[in-house]
């Protein structure tokens, strides 16, 4: 679904099972490509996968319409996304800089709540079914148009900070690490977020062994 603009919003977590997640390794990938025809969450599919063959896309040229879709990977087991959205860590009526947004949909996992960014607020909170593993599992995409410089980063929401809830959603926000966010530059600045644990983490991780013997 998508929407010209969502407002920001805390709704309550989807629980599932107990667990003590590891989540401190989890990253929030970006990737853009040309808007096409039809825009939904399996537009990414077969562009993308953090192998090196398949690598987000990281850098665009100035003046070009995007979908930019937010990724996250290296999770032990998530519930909840927090973060911002924005160009340059801009603000307010600079959250985008001199880019346009267009619009945003955070609808791609089951039982998703959708709740930002905005068009004057770069902050987002979405939660959904418990996520295990690992996995690169699309959260959402924005619909941008770039600007003449700048990029498009993941900063800290206003309120939470940047991180994940665990399954349980009794542990906090585990927060994601600045050298796990990824980044989309007009120019050659760009950040990849897979790089820093390119490999997934396995389901049976220290949390969810520990969790056999309770």
């Amino acid at each position: 679904m998508f929407r010209t603009w969502l407002p920001t919003c805390i709704a309550a977590g989807l629980l599932a099972e107990p667990s003590m997640a590891a989540n401190e390794n989890t990253t929030i990938v970006l990737h853009a490509q040309p808007i096409g025809n039809v825009i939904n969450c399996d537009q990414w599919i077969g562009n993308v996968d953090c192998s090196p063959e398949l690598p987000p896309t990281i850098n665009v040229g100035p003046g070009e319409p995007i979908l930019v879709h937010i990724f996250l990977r290296n999770y032990d087991d998530a519930s909840a996304l927090f973060c911002k959205l924005s160009v340059d860590g801009g603000e307010g009526a600079q959250t985008w800089g001199d880019w346009t947004f267009h619009g945003a949909s955070l609808s791609c996992l089951l039982g998703q709540t959708d709740n930002g960014p905005g068009p004057l607020n770069g902050n987002m909170h979405t939660t959904f079914a418990c996520l295990t593993g690992g996995d690169l599992r699309l959260v959402g995409y924005l619909v941008l148009t770039s600007g003449s410089h700048g990029c498009l980063g993941v900063e800290e929401h206003d309120i939470e900070g940047t991180g994940v809830w665990d399954c349980s959603g009794g542990i906090g926000l585990i927060q994601v690490a600045p050298q796990n966010r990824g980044r989309i530059c007009v120019g050659v600045d760009g950040y990849n977020a897979c790089e820093p644990f390119a490999v997934p983490v396995e389901s049976a991780t220290w949390g969810r062994i520990k969790r056999q013997y309770h």
